[in-house]
């Protein structure tokens, strides 16, 4: 689903596979937003810095609950 950037997809993933027990879990789309876009920060950093071990992952939004 992610290679595919098919987002309905990944969250059913996200969904079925970090929550199974929830039924209807509606943040799974707001994971599946985050899990895209660490792909895409990691994507666009150097191999020295995850060799070195500096690499960084996106902060997550806030969301209104």
């Amino acid at each position: 689903a992610l290679e595919r950037n098919d987002h309905e997809a990944l969250t059913a993933a996200l969904a079925r596979n970090v929550r199974p027990d929830a039924g209807a879990w509606l943040e799974a789309s707001l994971l599946a937003n985050y899990v895209t876009d660490a792909r895409n920060h990691l994507a666009a950093q150097t191999s020295e810095s995850i060799v070195s071990g500096t690499l960084t992952f996106p902060a997550a939004k806030e969301v209104e609950q």
